[in-house]
Parts: structure tokens; C-alpha cells; sequence
């Protein structure tokens, strides 16, 4: 029963790695505690709330208590980088985020569940709003903080009259001629409106005339208001040499009928196939030489005694015109043959 509950455990612990990015710090300086999900998008209107929970997970082989608070958030840099501070406004994250607990305590290799309620005001501003709901290891005994803060963002959209949403592409880029498998790509993603842009896609590779080769799933991409995201990623292919159109095609989660997209050109040349094929090239160039030599030199030899002529001992070029000589001579007696045979077939 321990080893399943251990398994069960490492389970949660490899998807929230995978399927969520590490903007927040729990993967890195808690490598033994997980919080599931790492991010959540939620959109509701005035006055009204909605009651979400999340997983804490314990990896380790010790029970750990945390202090539970909220926090406001924002994204600082293109790379999805995120700072906690204290919002001065009217409706700050405190205000319309409510965690079950202030002080909770996961058993070792065991995971809890706690529910959290996002309530919003019927004066409350339709708009985005980023908050996150903060664990930080609990000194019970010093009542004392103890490392970094993770936890979970919540990018919340209060809709009404006065939100705002959509993005646009700022750009979509590769090196136009790319030597290396994998392909490296990046998109910049800028979001102009007042609520949180959540997008959905594909990136699609096609020839040149149009014809699709490969398609993935963008997954799903966050974006503060007023805020650019650079997202990159790769595309690795054993049979991909030659020139692409690669683009991407983003859907609005807000509006799905907003639908944004960009394009961008690019040749692969992979040198390490390119240069094993000119190896390959150039020794079988050699080798023909090589028999072409041996082979023209025995013919000419006998050529030469017929015609009481000398060789140009090393001289390649003199000795290739001998040869020449010598294979037109013997293309004009096989055509004279041919002629005289069918002549005698006439008569």
C-alpha cells in the first residue's frame, strides 16, 4: 500500500512538471513538494464566485507545514519571469481570493487537498486580475517563515461591459538558413487589452507549396494585460532537409472567434547528412578515377605497341587523349560493321 501511495505521489509530481511551466518556484527550491495545478484561468462575472481547489503534494519522507497567504502577482519579463507584491488599489488579490487554510500540514509522502474560493464584487471592474495563493515552509515551534514562496497563480477575468480582449503577434522568428536538428523557433506573443489572454494553437509546417508535414499543440499560453510573452520551442524531424513555411494559429480562450496567427519562412540544411554525403561523393569520385586509370591504361598499352607509339609515362592528360583516339577508332569500326551488315541484308 506505501509503494502505491509512493507512486501515486511521483504520478503527481512528473505531470505538474510536465504539463506546467516553472514560472513559480516550486519545482526548483521545493523539489519535494508540488502544488497541482500550477496556474489557473478563471472568468466570471460581477457579484458573482466559484469554488476551485488544488493538490499539495509531498514528496519527501518527512511531514512539512506551510503558512498559507495570497498575493498579488505580475509577469516582469518576456521569459514569463513572476514577482508577488502588495496591490495598493481597490481590489487587490486579498480581497476576492479566499484560501480554506492560514496554516496546513502535508504528512510525509501524502498529498492534501485545499479549496479556495474566488468571490468577486458587483462593483468590481471588469478587467483582469493576477493573484496567487503562497505556501512557505512553517516553523510551528519559532512560528517562523522558512525559504521561497510557490504555490499557484490565478489569472482571473471579471466579465462585463468595459473588458477588453485579444493579442497579436509581434513577431515569429527562426535563423532563415538552420544547420542543426532540432529547428529553433520563437514567437512573441503581445497582449494590448486590459483582461488576461489565454491562447491555444497549433504550429504547423508545410512545403513550400503548401503541402502539411508536421503540427503540434502550443499548449496553453498565458498573458498578462498590457504584457509580451517570448515563447520558443523546437521541431526535430529525421527527414526534414529542404524549405519550410512554418506558422502558428492561436485561438482567444475569451473569444473564439479571435483567432491570431503569423508566419515565418526558414531552409534547413543539416551539414552533419550534407557532409557524410560529400565524403561518400568524393571517394566514389576517386574510385571511378582510380578504375578508369587502371582500366585505360591496359587498353592503352596495347593500343600503343599497334602503333609503335610511346606512352606519356606520368603524363595523365596526354595519355587520356591516347585513349580517346583509341575508342574513337573502335567506335568507327563498329559503326563501318554495322553499315556493312546491313548492307548485306539488302542483298
Amino acid at each position: 500500500m506505501k509503494n502505491k501511495k509512493i507512486q501515486l505521489l511521483f504520478l503527481y509530481l512528473a505531470f505538474s512538471m510536465l504539463f506546467f511551466s516553472s514560472e513559480i518556484t516550486s519545482a526548483k527550491e521545493n523539489s519535494s513538494v508540488v502544488v497541482h495545478p500550477l496556474k489557473e484561468n478563471i472568468a466570471i462575472t460581477k457579484g458573482k464566485s466559484v469554488k476551485k481547489s488544488l493538490l499539495i503534494v509531498n514528496s519527501s519522507n518527512k511531514s512539512l507545514t506551510f503558512k498559507v497567504s495570497v498575493n498579488d502577482f505580475r509577469i516582469i519579463d518576456e521569459k514569463g519571469k513572476v514577482q508577488f507584491y502588495e496591490e495598493e488599489g481597490s481590489y487587490p488579490a486579498k480581497k476576492w481570493l479566499i484560501p480554506q487554510y492560514s496554516i496546513i500540514t502535508v504528512g510525509e509522502l501524502d498529498s492534501k487537498k485545499m479549496e479556495y474560493i474566488v468571490a468577486t464584487d458587483k462593483d468590481m471592474p471588469s478587467k483582469g486580475y493576477a493573484g496567487a495563493i503562497i505556501f512557505q515552509h512553517y516553523d510551528v515551534k519559532d512560528k517562523k517563515i522558512i525559504g521561497e514562496p510557490f504555490g499557484t497563480l490565478i489569472m482571473l477575468n471579471v466579465l462585463g461591459k468595459g473588458i477588453s480582449t485579444g493579442g497579436t503577434i509581434n513577431s515569429f522568428t527562426s535563423s532563415f538558413l538552420q544547420f542543426k536538428d532540432p529547428i529553433n523557433l520563437s514567437f512573441t506573443v503581445k497582449n494590448p487589452s486590459n483582461s488576461n489572454l489565454s491562447l491555444t494553437g497549433d504550429v504547423v509546417f508545410t512545403t513550400v507549396f503548401g503541402k502539411e508535414v508536421d503540427r503540434f499543440k502550443t499548449g496553453q499560453l498565458d498573458i498578462y494585460p498590457g504584457a509580451s510573452r517570448n515563447f520558443k520551442f523546437q521541431w526535430s524531424d529525421s527527414n526534414i532537409f529542404g524549405a519550410y513555411l512554418a506558422s502558428v494559429n492561436l485561438v482567444n480562450g475569451l473569444r473564439e472567434d479571435n483567432i491570431i496567427s503569423s508566419w515565418t519562412l526558414l531552409m534547413f540544411i543539416p551539414w552533419q547528412k550534407l557532409v557524410l554525403g560529400l565524403i561518400i561523393t568524393v571517394l566514389a569520385i576517386f574510385l571511378i578515377v582510380f578504375l578508369y586509370r587502371r582500366y585505360s591504361s591496359k587498353i592503352l598499352a596495347g593500343y600503343l605497341a599497334q602503333k609503335n607509339l610511346q606512352p606519356h609515362n606520368n603524363n595523365f592528360i596526354g595519355n587520356t587523349i591516347f585513349t580517346v583516339i583509341y575508342f574513337k577508332e573502335q567506335l568507327a569500326k563498329y559503326l563501318l560493321k554495322v553499315k556493312n551488315l546491313q548492307i548485306l541484308k539488302k542483298h
